[in-house]
């Protein structure tokens, strides 16, 4: 725990080094106070069936999900959302506009009470 997710359409892999970018996502998170990099998981996931704006195939995206344990503050949790996309937006910019794959991010809190490993 924590957990880097980046869901994406297939053809993103072909233009976006995935393995740097996730690289680099875990390496930014582990900067961060109270992450430790030991602990950090990262996956992209490759969608082949997604619609975008109802323009499939055509259109793209890749959505980040940074799943971490409840109880950090609010500074650590802008922290996560502000370094974390701006990676997430590089990376993606690396083979696509902006116009040609649209891009996201979410931060979740997971309940402790909840989570089990």
């Amino acid at each position: 725990m924590p957990h880097i997710i980046l869901d994406h359409a297939a053809p993103v892999a072909e233009r976006v080094d995935l393995p740097k970018l996730l690289k680099d996502l875990t390496h930014a998170l582990a900067g961060i106070e109270t992450f430790d990099i030991a602990a950090i998981k990262a996956r992209a996931v490759a969608l082949q069936t997604y619609s975008v704006a109802g323009q499939e195939p055509a259109a793209l995206f890749a959505h980040l999900s940074i799943n971490i344990m409840e109880g950090r503050t609010p500074g650590v949790l802008e922290q996560v959302r502000e370094k974390l996309f701006a990676i997430l937006q590089n990376g993606i910019a690396a083979g696509y506009s902006a116009a040609e794959c649209a891009i996201s991010q979410e931060v979740r809190e997971m309940n402790k009470n909840l989570y089990k490993k």
